[in-house]
């Protein structure tokens, strides 16, 4: 126990150190932070750990194990909201890396927690639950402090199309895998897809650059990519509620390569002006 103490004592003093030190680099270099940046941050942390609170009251799954799964899609989540929300109010951009920070830290929190398959008892109501609470806590937050745009996240051509391609890559899955296995897989893929298709629309949508729908059709875009992210989390939920998670590393894998797809749609959306455009605009 006193052990377990220490380490907790050492990874809240790690968190803290980083934190501190990114205020104070924010505050030396003159960089503002608007509110809905660090909500975004908040929305990370408060939505992880009600979720995760939750299954460990209800089933008994493991705090830390939730907390390690789920992190990383969380982060992605709700950093595509606040994409959503700075691009409906015009600032607030960096409220969109500051929830993959914030997820990438309650992550190495709980980097070397496995299973604890003894525990976990099967509740559907607990299952039901923590989707819903994943899902909703988030876009909740920011409704109502940020008065994020909800009609913005509605798109029912996109909802087909995320669904489409998440039956396509379970139907081609070989049939020796568990049902959970299977979903988790597809879901996750089903998140790179959409970030490559994602990046190709983003690219057709330029023509309307100088056009006041620009940035709606950006947002819709975003909702591409935080529909099949919010498939992902249900199929991780409905795993770690089956007690149908035995390698962890398969979704550490899984996790990496949504942030690389996340990552790919990213950089093609709002990476800022690069040295050489900005030399070149001087000289010309």
């Amino acid at each position: 126990m006193l052990k377990e103490g220490s380490e907790n004592l050492r990874k809240l003093l790690g968190l803290a150190i980083f934190i501190g030190t990114l205020i104070f680099v924010f505050w030396w270099a003159g960089t503002p932070i608007y509110p809905i940046e660090a909500l975004a941050s908040a929305s990370v942390v408060i939505t992880v750990l009600s979720v995760a609170l939750l299954l460990k009251a209800i089933s008994g799954a493991s705090l830390a194990f939730t907390t390690r799964l789920i992190s990383i899609p969380t982060g992605l989540y709700v950093s595509l909201l606040s994409l959503v929300q700075a691009a409906d109010v015009g600032h607030g951009f960096i409220g969109i890396f500051l929830a993959i920070i914030t997820a990438a830290f309650l992550f190495l929190s709980c980097l070397n927690q496995q299973p604890e398959a003894e525990v976990v008892t099967k509740n559907t109501t607990a299952c039901v639950l923590a989707i819903l609470l994943l899902l909703l806590m988030p876009i909740t937050i920011f409704g109502f402090l940020a008065q994020l745009p909800l009609m913005h996240l509605y798109h029912p051509p996109i909802f087909l199309l995320v669904a489409g391609s998440f039956a396509s890559l379970y139907l081609l899955q070989a049939p020796d895998k568990t049902f959970s296995e299977r979903l988790v897989f597809a879901s996750a893929y089903n998140v790179v897809l959409q970030a490559v298709i994602a990046v190709m629309m983003f690219i057709i949508v330029t023509q309307w650059m100088n056009d006041g729908t620009f940035v709606q059709r950006v947002s819709a875009i975003s909702v591409s990519l935080i529909v099949p992210l919010a498939l992902y989390l249900s199929t991780l939920i409905y795993a770690i509620s089956d007690n149908d998670i035995v390698d962890v590393s398969k979704i550490d894998i899984k996790n990496w390569h949504i942030v690389e797809g996340y990552l790919f749609f990213m950089a093609m959306v709002v990476a800022p002006p690069s040295i050489i455009e900005y030399i070149l605009s001087q000289q010309g």
